[in-house]
């Protein structure tokens, strides 16, 4: 096993979210996501040290339906503004609770994301598509009508850790 790409088994079933990164929950909060969602969300903010397995994998099985890099610069991951300002690659998971994003940010030493999954691809809750080089921030972003089960603080495992309960539409 490699610990900079360890294996992992998503916790929960197909209406458990599971944390798209390993890190330290930074920011849960609610925003309007008016890019590729267009709708309000629940955003929950991950920030990776240097230390940390730095393979993203996606929180819900489902089609990759938008896969989209956008140029920035390089301000600390910990930094909120990071969200906006920061080199990132967006990423859309239709699933059967609808859609979720996941937003990878570069930070000050982070400098490269690594997109391993293309848009059509079909994975599976946990399944890895990406990463980014060397301490940077992932967030996710869900329905209103997801239930957020961690905390800022709470250190979270890629692939493994449940973040959200989702409710399937109808």
């Amino acid at each position: 096993m490699d610990s900079r790409d360890p294996e992992r088994v998503p916790a929960g079933d197909e209406n458990t979210a599971v944390s798209a990164a390993d890190g330290v929950v930074t920011t849960i909060d609610e925003v309007d996501e008016g890019e590729f969602l267009k709708t309000k969300v629940r955003r929950i903010g991950i920030f990776l040290s240097v230390f940390d397995v730095h393979v993203n994998r996606t929180p819900i099985a489902g089609e990759i339906t938008h896969s989209e890099p956008k140029p920035g610069g390089f301000l600390d991951a910990r930094d909120p503004q990071s969200s906006i300002l920061n080199q990132s690659r967006s990423w859309v998971i239709s699933g059967p609770a609808g859609n979720v994003m996941v937003k990878q940010i570069t930070g000050a030493i982070a400098r490269r994301i690594c997109p391993w999954a293309v848009v059509g691809d079909k994975l599976q809750r946990g399944e890895r598509f990406g990463m980014i080089r060397f301490g940077s921030r992932t967030e996710i972003f869900l329905p209103m009508n997801a239930e957020v089960l961690v905390k800022i603080g709470d250190r979270v495992r890629g692939g493994e850790t449940p973040v959200a309960r989702l409710h399937p539409q109808s």
